[in-house]
């Protein structure tokens, strides 16, 4: 297991806003969160992550998965020329 940085989208530590609620559970980027939070979908990339007892705190995989996927949802050119 990797040692990864909090990918908390409910916390109100900083704001006092919670950012699920303003995506509304209806839309698209709600219903992908709640998809990529299931740990089945994720296991494979988090099983090749050995920064368990050194190194920085990466980022989770199922947050980078979630920005890939929104990218490719609103049509943003990963490598624009």
């Amino acid at each position: 297991m990797g040692n990864f940085k909090d990918d908390n989208l409910g916390q109100q530590v900083l704001l006092n806003v919670d950012f699920l609620e303003v995506l509304g559970s209806g839309s698209f980027e709600f219903s992908l969160y709640r998809l990529l939070q299931r740990e089945e979908l994720v296991s494979d990339f988090v099983a090749q992550y050995k920064n368990t007892h050194s190194g920085r705190k990466a980022y989770p995989p199922a947050m980078l998965l979630r920005l890939i996927f929104y990218a490719y949802y609103r049509g943003i050119d990963p490598a624009p020329v």
